[in-house]
């Protein structure tokens, strides 16, 4: 029973088709020899131990990469309650696609939907809601600046180097924006100048002048630009660097 379970956790990983197992049955033939068995020997299904291992795999994508696309596809196979099911779906989907306006929303209206988590008739549904909390403590901050750059280091934390430095650059002009009483939203060409004439602290790191500056890197990532093909690792370690040296201009 154990290498057919085995086995079929490996056929599933390395099958092109997407595969659904409904069950997996043993026949426990050397029960029949019990004396208490009456010669009768029982079929058991051992689904469970593949169900628990799903489970296992999205709570570690969650914590590893913060990726909840597995435990989305789970709770809908389970039909769990339509609330809990969207509050996950939605905050997947934010992730996925980057938008950092409504992951500050959906952070801002967090205690509601950790609600519906904790209320969740679903025992391993309740079990989540310390990593959404998690989540929520670390990237819940007033100003638009903070909460983008909180997010430039969950991202690296995640290994999404790339959404990092997106999330960097823009916490950067979110700062200096807030810091000359600029409306980032109301980007007027008056504005646009007022911006652009700001001297940016460590503007070394930031100006566009700069082939290594954050702002030419963000740029390569954002246009698929050819320009830093031969640089990735030296980009992913300059990362790094970079959220540590804008720590404390962030704390003003």
């Amino acid at each position: 029973s154990l290498m057919s379970y085995v086995m079929t956790q490996f056929t599933k990983s390395i099958s092109e088709k997407k595969i659904k197992i409904k069950a997996l049955y043993y026949g426990m033939f050397e029960y029949s020899y019990e004396k208490q068995s009456k010669g009768i020997t029982p079929i058991v299904d051992l689904k469970i131990l593949l169900d628990i291992q799903e489970w296992i795999k999205a709570i570690d994508a969650i914590k590893k990469y913060s990726d909840f696309t597995l435990l989305v596809e789970l709770l809908e196979e389970i039909g769990v309650e339509e609330k809990v099911y969207n509050t996950f779906s939605n905050l997947d989907n934010t992730i996925s696609i980057a938008n950092m306006e409504a992951m500050k929303q959906f952070i801002e209206t967090a205690s509601k939907k950790l609600n519906y988590i904790k209320s969740s008739e679903n025992k391993i549904v309740k079990l989540l809601a310390p990593e959404i909390e998690s989540i929520v403590d670390e990237l819940n901050h007033e100003k638009t600046s903070d909460f983008q750059y909180s997010l430039a280091k969950w991202f690296h934390k995640n290994k999404n180097y790339a959404l990092s430095y997106i999330a960097l650059a823009e916490a950067i002009v979110s700062k200096n924006c807030e810091i000359k009483g600029l409306d980032k939203n109301n980007m007027s060409e008056e504005n646009q100048k007022k911006v652009k004439s700001i001297e940016y602290p460590y503007d070394q790191y930031y100006k566009r002048g700069n082939e290594n500056s954050i702002s030419n890197i963000r740029n390569s990532i954002a246009h698929q630009l050819a320009d830093r093909k031969g640089k990735v690792n030296q980009d992913i370690k300059r990362l790094e660097e970079l959220l540590d040296t804008f720590e404390d201009y962030f704390k003003k």
